[in-house]
């Protein structure tokens, strides 16, 4: 029955149709090498309410940024429209001044991890998790891999 369940929930996943598309001519966006700017975005699940009203940010790339906020939400939405998970209502999202509606989403999402606190996804050992569970990685790898990466904490971008 769980499993059934769950089937269900998989497939009514995969059936949806995107929120988002991919631009007409779209062009591949090059990797972070200056700035992500966050230009007058507004974005909301009603329309009562706005869980981001123009906001306006600049990351460096190589600053670490921490996004905070008593409504968990709010910092969530964020973290979907930077992948495109979710286009903003208002305003724009940049990348060097790029804007990512105008980038293919497979260029985009080559550039952006998402994980929440609470992704049941890596759920294997560190060394599973690193190597994507293939053998070609050695354990001197992974751990070179593993001291390139920041500490926990504040995520850092580019």
């Amino acid at each position: 029955r769980d499993a059934s369940l769950a089937a269900d929930r998989i497939f009514r996943y995969t059936d949806r149709i995107p929120e988002v598309s991919q631009a007409v001519g779209a062009k591949f966006l090059n990797p972070l090498s200056r700035t992500l700017s966050i230009e007058n975005v507004s974005w909301g699940a009603s329309r009562q309410r706005k869980t981001l009203d123009h906001l306006d940010l600049k990351i460096q790339s190589g600053e670490t940024v921490a996004i905070v906020s008593l409504d968990p939400i709010e910092p969530r939405a964020l973290a979907n429209l930077l992948p495109r998970f979710s286009d903003p209502q208002q305003g724009r999202i940049l990348i060097d001044g790029e804007d990512i509606a105008l980038a293919t989403l497979e260029s985009l999402r080559a550039e952006v991890l998402y994980v929440t606190g609470s992704d049941p996804c890596f759920t294997g050992t560190i060394f599973e998790n690193i190597t994507c569970g293939s053998s070609e990685f050695s354990l001197t790898d992974v751990t070179a891999a593993a001291k390139l990466s920041p500490p926990s904490g504040p995520r850092s971008w580019g």
